[in-house]
């Protein structure tokens, strides 16, 4: 059993967990509008790219949990623009 640290001080839509070998970061994101089936299968097509751990719809929004030892933030809101996922950056 890997034992996870969640650092306190972050904004709202970021958690942070440090673990033995990775460092688990988790977005949430608002969508601009509502993920179609394309979309969607765009969505699960990113499943593939190195470092993304966990890309799920949530309400209005979108749970990202990723690697950050293999991609930065920018990465991941690179990906997810380059796919069409009509990503919107919270405040």
């Amino acid at each position: 059993m890997t034992s996870a640290w969640r650092f306190p001080a972050m904004p709202s839509r970021i958690a942070v967990y440090f673990e033995k070998r990775m460092t688990r970061v988790q977005l949430r994101y608002g969508l601009a509008r509502p993920l179609d089936e394309t979309l969607r299968d765009r969505l699960a097509a990113l499943h593939g790219v190195y470092g993304f751990l966990r890309l799920e719809p949530e309400g209005a929004g979108l749970v990202v949990e990723y690697d950050a030892t293999r991609l930065s933030e920018r990465d991941v809101e690179a990906q997810l623009r380059g796919a069409g996922i009509p990503i919107q950056l919270s405040a």
